[in-house]
């Protein structure tokens, strides 16, 4: 279920820089249902029923971020978008709020941070190739394996079947189009087995990053 709220502010100042200090999530929950999910627990900090059951479209975000990024005291700081949540989630095919997002991104020519499973990001190709013009914009697919078994076993509506098809095209797409992207295996018990590493060497994202989760913990291993 899906419900439209009203946020009162879009950034959120983290305690310290990882390797960024502001955070923004459109959405509150997230419907991928990624079992080793460290953000699941936000919801019942915020008694706000189930992570990925209830979501919460946050649909006046792009008018505080303009006025947010419009103040004579914001630095032009890199903003990582998404920290908790995919914003490319399957509401966001129909209420389109990570477009408004990237548009006021470009008019004050922000520097920007995606992580995302979905697809649904070669949607908004024109807005961060030309963001890209003029700032920073990195753009991570997120991998937690090649192997259909396990990926069943670690999640469910954030990597359906097909699921490498669409991650090989995300990164290529990326890549071809605009120079964009890299490509962030997590969690990951093991490194990835020379099948996959071969697929990824074609691919050709110009960064891998490996990490392995535990209990929402994460440590990098490659």
């Amino acid at each position: 279920m899906v419900k439209e709220i009203k946020a009162r502010s879009a950034l959120n100042r983290l305690k310290r820089k990882v390797p960024y200090a502001w955070d923004l999530n459109i959405y509150r929950g997230c419907a991928h249902n990624c079992h080793y999910c460290y953000a699941m627990y936000s919801h019942e900090y915020l008694n706000m029923g189930d992570f990925f059951g209830d979501v919460f479209a946050k649909v006046n975000i792009a008018l505080l971020l303009d006025r947010e990024l419009s103040s004579p005291s914001w630095k032009g700081e890199v903003i990582n978008i998404g920290g908790v949540t995919d914003s490319y989630q399957s509401a966001e095919e129909e209420l389109g709020i990570m477009r408004q997002v990237l548009k006021v991104m470009l008019k004050h020519r922000n520097p920007i941070i995606i992580s995302t499973k979905s697809d649904l990001i070669l949607r908004d190709l024109d807005l961060l190739g030309e963001l890209s013009k003029y700032t920073y914009v990195n753009i991570a697919a997120t991998i937690i394996t090649m192997d259909e078994e396990i990926r069943e076993i670690y999640r469910m509506g954030g990597a359906d079947k097909g699921y490498k098809e669409k991650l090989y095209r995300i990164v290529n797409r990326l890549r071809e189009s605009y120079g964009l992207s890299s490509s962030y295996t997590a969690p990951q018990k093991k490194k990835l087995g020379k099948e996959n590493a071969d697929i990824l060497s074609n691919a050709k994202p110009p960064h891998i990053n490996t990490t392995h989760y535990k209990t929402g913990v994460s440590r990098d291993i490659a």
